[in-house]
């Protein structure tokens, strides 16, 4: 049923938004006290390197496990007859996640709705989490261009 699709997709929106909400205010909450307790750290090229590589990872894991409560979604929906496995049901929730769609696993019936509701939340998030990194990124350049004799 139509409904059932849409409503089992409207529960997995609103978990992997509510878990990347709270993964990136926690993160930027982390990173705001840091600064204010070691300002001078973000003035050091190794902490802007750690910044960076720590947001980006958090960033990836933050999406590895939205794309696991898509997973277990697809897993468990009883209509969702073509993934028969733990694994496919990560596959096939990583490549419609990504918009990436290989289409080499196809859900049918009234569960296609959901890959495309799931593309649309992949999407939203990909690029909050772009937002999120570009702010942290412009957040250390301020940074810089406020003492240009850091570097000299």
């Amino acid at each position: 049923m139509l409904l059932e699709a849409s409503l089992y997709g409207s529960l997995m929106v609103t978990v992997t938004v509510i878990l990347h909400a709270a993964g990136t205010t926690l993160w930027l909450k982390g990173l705001y006290s840091l600064n204010r307790s070691f300002p001078h750290l973000l003035h050091t090229a190794n902490f802007q390197l750690l910044i960076l590589t720590s947001t980006t990872l958090i960033i990836v894991f933050l999406h590895l496990a939205e794309i696991i409560v898509w997973a277990a979604g697809y897993y468990i929906i009883p209509k969702v007859e073509i993934i028969l496995s733990w694994t496919d049901a990560i596959y096939f929730s990583m490549v419609t996640f990504t918009t990436l769609g290989y289409g080499d696993i196809v859900l049918t019936g009234d569960t296609r709705l959901l890959t495309g509701i799931q593309s649309i939340n992949g999407i939203i998030l990909s690029g909050w989490s772009t937002a999120m990194l570009f702010m942290v990124i412009q957040t250390i350049w301020k940074e810089l261009f406020k003492r240009p004799d850091h570097y000299t």
